[in-house]
């Protein structure tokens, strides 16, 4: 059930920020799909529009659920490691401090992909996680 539940969250999410990526053309299509990109994820992220940052917030919420459900069925380290007491918008506020950072190239990638270099960094895990 939690699985059905997390992947209804990332569809969600996807819907809606592939809804945006489509009228803001920054989106781009990779093998017939449209695939929202990091650059357009910081655009809705930093995005002064209330419905345009609750969709950044319902993608990484999204993401953030993905990541947990994958560390509980694996025993694969994880690739960044956010503690239990961050909020959502602390993590917004991580991935956008961070991909200030990034080269401008990098954020062509996919958002997935860009967020989780952002939290890679923003976030490390330590011996102690």
């Amino acid at each position: 059930m939690r699985r059905v539940r997390v992947a209804l969250l990332i569809v969600f999410a996807l819907a809606g920020a592939l809804s945006l990526a489509e009228h803001s053309a920054l989106g781009m299509i990779k093998n017939n799909e449209a695939v929202i990109t990091g650059r357009v994820l910081y655009a809705m992220c930093t995005n002064t529009d209330p419905e345009i940052g609750a969709s950044c917030a319902t993608f990484i919420r999204g993401f953030l659920e993905g990541a947990r459900a994958a560390a509980e069925t694996t025993k694969v380290k994880p690739f960044f490691c956010i503690p239990e007491s961050a909020d959502t918008n602390l993590v917004i506020i991580a991935f956008t401090r961070e991909v200030e950072r990034l080269p401008r190239a990098s954020l062509d990638d996919e958002a997935g992909n860009v967020l989780a270099n952002a939290l890679w960094v923003g976030f490390p895990c330590t011996a102690s996680n």
